[in-house]
């Protein structure tokens, strides 16, 4: 019995009910599978259609294209029915694209149609789609917009009417570079399919960064039509030049109303006027150019045309908004300028009192009162000749006026009492009190000399006026042009972008940029040069190894196109060993010789690196690729970021590789950083520099043999008329330093005082600066007020002229009145020296308040006086201390005794010795000398004083010290007034001129005319430098004595110095009893020459006696 046997026979000998549990169980799975069979086909869903031509004819072959949710993706093609049909299994959208095309025509043939439905599950959607017939409209050109600098790369063509309006049905309207045949079927953003036989335009919208822009693309004739299956090939370039002139034209509108809104406010526009006006030229020119096709040159000009309205109408709108800010600001430099002016005017404690019946009622001080209506008038003509005021409400205005003037006068009234500074033990006089003196003391003396102050303000206020009314200084944007050194003598253009950023050396030139230049028809030549972006040392842009496993470092690539670049910068010359590099070779490398002398590599040897095999062909010089200039005069050689500064520097030549350009731009961080390009011969280099700096803003260097200029458009400071201030301001100051040269000159005695009450040279040059400040601030004030009224009053043709920015802004006020500040100073500086000097000539005759201890040695108390005399000054100042000495032999308190001169004493330091004794009642007596000796490495005569106190008291010594002092300044402070006997021989004349230095000189003769001696006088001592004095001429009798008496009497008591030698005796005795009677220094001039020898040398100085 077999298994099957067995089996039957044992399930015959078993109960029935098993077999009917197994018939349940094969039931119940195929009940189960069914099921499933059925679920399965209620979640599948079910996309039809057909495809018809525009005969409703069904079209075999055509193209369905499904999209779904998760990816799907299905292409197939219809029947000979046209039908077609898919199953989908998951829920959602569906994008259902069909179209349909013949091969054997140009064009597309249908308008591709698309469809959109949602599908759940176990549903069926159908759609009938009837294609419109078509073709193909090729829209060839960058689409620029006139506001950026690069063309655009996002844009969208959708198909309308003529008339803008949206065609109906479903057929693909929206094509571009966000076209649904660009994204999903990768078709060229450029095609645009269109019906056939039907007039339409297309709408292109354009993106650069964040501006968008739309306009219509219609053709020649407002609209197109295109014959089933062909291609229409459409130049952008017109269509979007002509929306570019409408944007332009719009911008140069709305520039055109802020134009008229600040002429009529009253502000000065011409400048801007002209600016527009060219502007328009431009829109003009580019129209011309337009319909010539020259394309690039009308967007360049309409650039250029969008620059200067975009600049004028920043300049109105910062006009307009600054113009009404500095109407609330400038009352407050009025506020300061009408109370220093005030000062000038009057002092400020000046008043007056009103009484009643001998009742004081009030007082009250003229100065407020000149103030307030200095700044009525101030504010007054200000409100009438600056066009700001009047777009501030009256009511504000004149509440920012009153509320400047009140803040203004606490001010000036606190600050005394804020720089006032608390009171202290030094004696010295304080920084703060001494500014409060100085400016205090310069207002008194100006309100002295009202005339010199006039005059002084009058040439600061034109000064001011012409750098405000006549000048303009404004910053501007546009195209700049400068010279440079050329480094080759070839006509070529290089073309580069440079960032502000110093780390960084260049911006990568876009690809845009190579694309059109090499589809330019005037370009002949093309030579990029690509090379890396700046890395650290520590981060080099990688290793070349070479056969033997050594590595070389890479910190510099450069990428070139081979015989271009050397027929333009001939670089194949820095080739020392093998071969320069071949246009066919894209692996060939040039490295260092340095590399050929250490790793032992020759020419034909392998480098690894970068993933790839060079060749090297040759070995170059790094010391010649250091110095090797590109066409800019720039250094060829990459950059490396300097470890130290982290500014970008040159990479070293041994670790710079050259390679080809294409090879070179698939390393890493490796760009186009320039490309050098020339042109056809008839083509001007640099109109067409101008069209890459407009269009792209990149820095474009021109080069012709001998010449090379940069050419970019960026800021500038813009200047008209500014040649005129320098002279203006030597005028002024040759002015201004006159006037204050003859008031030191007037006010010698009041120096002399100032320095004998403790102020020493600085003190006093200080003052007369003050005075120059005070001059500066108020004169450039006004100066500012009349400059601000000038843009009104000037002739319109002078305005016309001069070409000039109103200066509208408070900073410019600051400006003026810094200009005017420096004017003045720069003008006192020589006549404050003068005032510092005239009684201490120099730093050497400086005396210091704080005089330090004598010292002292077995002669006594030895002390340098602070003076230096000239050989010619030598009997003068001994005659005067003579006389000042003996003056005081008849004291109470303090006498002097025992005075006498030695003339060659037996010290051989000492010229001449003046001893005394000086007898104090609290200090008792001292014996004293004053030793005049020669400094040989100067030449000038020093004094010295030695003191021999009785008691040797240090207090003894300073009281001494202090009165010879003073004698000294009393020296220095005089003003010599001569008398003298007429000499024939004009010798003693001329002597005494030179030894006193007089400012006039009484001569009295008995001669009736000798007015031609007195200037042949004047002549010589012009032409020797020295200032003649003021010749006083006194004819006289010498037979009357009593006449010779009188006159002798009245000029006596006008001199200083009398000198009695000359001829006739009877006015030489005058003279003498005269001056003995009213104790004046007496000379007598030694002339050793006989008389009839004295006429051949009449200009000779002579020996001068004190008598």
């Amino acid at each position: 019995m077999n298994f099957i046997d067995v089996g039957i026979a044992v399930m015959t000998k078993r109960p029935a009910y098993p077999i009917l549990i197994l018939a349940l169980v094969i039931l119940l799975f195929s009940l189960g599978v069914s099921k499933i069979s059925a679920a399965q086909k209620s979640n599948i869903a079910k996309i039809s259609g057909f495809v018809l031509d525009y005969n409703n004819k069904p079209l075999h072959k055509a193209t369905v294209a499904i999209f779904g949710p998760h990816g799907f993706k299905r292409n197939l093609l219809t029947d000979c029915n046209g039908r077609f049909t898919i199953h989908v299994t998951h829920e959602g959208w569906y994008e259902v694209y069909v179209g349909y095309d013949n091969p054997k025509t140009p064009g597309m043939d249908y308008v591709p149609a698309v469809w959109r439905a949602y599908l759940e599950p176990g549903s069926e959607v159908s759609n009938t789609f009837v294609l419109e017939r078509g073709a193909t409209i090729y829209v060839e050109g960058d689409i620029w917009l006139v506001e950026k600098n690069r063309p655009a790369r996002y844009f969208k063509f959708t198909v309308v009417k003529p008339d803008g309006s949206s065609l109906p049905g479903r057929s693909l309207r929206v094509y571009g570079s966000d076209g649904d045949l660009s994204k999903r079927f990768h078709f060229d953003p450029r095609i645009v399919v269109v019906p056939a036989e039907t007039r339409i335009a297309i709408k292109v919208f354009v993106k650069v960064d964040h501006l968008s822009r739309e306009f219509m693309l219609r053709g020649e004739g407002g609209c197109f039509k295109v014959s089933q299956g062909e291609i229409l090939h459409v130049d952008v370039h017109e269509d979007a030049l002509k929306f570019n002139i409408k944007i332009v034209k719009s911008k140069i509108d709305s520039a055109l109303n802020l134009l008229k809104d600040a002429e009529d406010v009253g502000f000065l526009v011409t400048h801007e006027r002209n600016d527009l006006l060219r502007a328009y030229d431009l829109i003009d020119s580019a129209v011309l150019s337009l319909k010539r096709k020259s394309y690039d040159e009308a967007f360049a000009k309409l650039r250029n045309a969008y620059t200067i309205i975009t600049d004028s109408t920043n300049r109105l709108q910062g006009l307009l908004q600054i113009g009404f800010q500095s109407a609330l600001i400038l009352p407050l430099l009025f506020v300061f300028i009408s109370s220093a002016s005030a000062y000038l005017i009057t002092d400020r404690y000046r008043g007056y009192r009103v009484m009643m019946r001998e009742k004081n009622l009030f007082s009250f001080s003229l100065n407020p009162i000149i103030a307030s209506l200095l700044y009525a008038a101030f504010i007054g003509l200000f409100y009438a000749v600056f066009p700001g005021c009047r777009m501030v409400q009256w009511e504000i205005f004149i509440a920012i006026v009153v509320s400047a003037f009140i803040i203004g006068q606490i001010l000036i009234v606190a600050s005394p009492r804020i720089m006032r500074e608390s009171k202290g033990e030094r004696r010295s006089i304080q920084l703060k009190s001494a500014i409060i003196v100085a400016f205090s003391m310069a207002c008194r003396n100006l309100r002295r000399r009202r005339l010199r102050t006039i005059l002084s303000l009058t040439n600061i206020i034109i000064l001011v006026f012409g750098f405000i009314a006549l000048t303009s200084v404004s910053p501007g944007y546009g195209l700049i042009l400068r010279s440079l050194r050329p480094a080759y003598s070839v006509d070529a253009i290089l073309i580069r972008d440079v960032p502000s950023d110093t780390s960084a050396t260049f911006i990568p030139l876009s690809e845009q940029l190579m694309e059109w230049l090499e589809e330019n028809p005037n370009v002949t030549l093309i030579s990029p040069k690509a090379e890396n972006t700046p890395r650290s040392p520590m981060n080099p842009i990688g290793y070349l190894y070479t056969e033997d496993g050594d590595a070389i470092i890479v910190d510099g690539v450069i990428g070139i196109k081979p015989s271009i670049e050397a027929n333009i910068t001939h670089i194949n010359d820095i080739v020392v060993i093998g071969n320069y590099l071949e246009d066919d070779d894209p692996f060939g490398i040039l490295v260092s010789s340095m590399i050929h002398d250490e790793y032992k590599v020759n020419v034909g040897d392998k480098l690894y690196g970068f993933g790839k095999v060079f060749t090297i062909r040759g070995f170059f010089d790094p010391d010649a690729l250091e110095k090797f200039p590109d066409l800019d005069s720039q250094t060829i050689v990459p950059f490396q970021i300097d470890a130290f500064s982290g500014e970008a520097i040159p990479c070293q030549s041994d670790n710079v590789i050259i390679i080809p350009y294409e090879t070179a731009l698939q390393l890493p961080d490796v760009y186009t950083s320039r490309v050098i390009i020339q042109l056809k011969d008839h083509v001007d280099y640099r109109r067409f520099a101008d069209v890459i700096a407009y269009m792209w803003e990149y820095r474009v260097y021109i080069a012709h043999p001998g010449k090379l200029e940069m050419l970019y458009l960026g800021e500038y400071i813009e200047m008209e008329g500014t040649g005129l201030i320098p002279f203006l301001m030597i005028l002024v100051i040759l002015n201004i330093g006159v006037s204050m040269m003859g008031s030191v000159n007037e006010r010698r005695d009041e120096i002399g005082a100032l320095l004998s009450v403790g102020l020493n040279p600085t003190h006093v040059a200080c003052l007369f600066v003050a005075e120059a400040l005070v001059i500066g601030l108020i004169g450039g004030g006004l100066g500012f007020l009349a400059g601000i009224s000038g843009y009104r009053l000037l002739p319109a043709f002078l305005q016309g002229a001069l070409q000039i920015r109103e200066k509208v802004s408070a900073e410019w006020s600051l400006i003026a009145l810094f200009l005017s500040g420096l004017t003045s100073v720069v003008a006192a500086l020589i006549p404050a020296l003068r005032a510092s000097t005239m009684i201490t000539p120099s730093l050497l005759r400086r005396w210091r308040l704080d005089m330090k201890i004598p010292a002292v040695d077995k002669r006594g108390w030895s002390l340098e006086l602070p003076i230096k005399l000239r050989k010619r000054e030598l009997e003068p100042f001994i005659g005067f201390i003579m006389m000042r000495l003996r003056e005081r032999q008849l004291g109470l308190t303090w006498t002097i005794s025992g005075l006498s001169l030695q003339e060659n004493p037996e010290d051989k330091d000492a010229l001449k010795r003046i001893t005394f004794r000086v007898h104090i009642e609290k200090f008792g007596w001292s014996d004293n000398e004053l030793i005049i000796s020669r400094d040989e490495r100067s030449g000038y005569y020093n004094v010295k004083m030695i003191c021999k106190p009785h008691r040797r008291s240090q207090e003894a010594v300073f009281e001494i010290a202090t009165h010879i002092r003073r004698i000294i300044l009393e020296w220095e402070a005089l003003t010599f007034e001569v008398a003298t006997p007429y000499d024939p021989s004009l010798r003693q004349l001329y002597t005494l001129i030179n030894v006193y230095t007089p400012t006039s000189l009484y001569v009295i003769t008995s001669k009736p005319e000798i007015k031609d001696e007195i200037n042949a006088l004047q002549r010589r001592l012009e032409i020797e430098g020295i200032k003649p004095p003021k010749f006083i001429i006194s004819h006289v009798d010498p037979l009357n004595v009593k006449e010779c008496m009188k006159i002798a009497e009245d000029i006596v008591s006008r001199v200083d110095v009398v000198c009695i030698s000359g001829e006739p005796s009877s006015i030489s005795a005058s003279l003498a009893m005269t001056a003995l009677k009213q104790k004046k220094m007496i000379c007598y001039v030694i002339d050793p020459l006989p008389p009839e020898e004295r006429m051949k040398k009449p200009f000779e100085v002579l020996k001068v006696v004190n008598l």
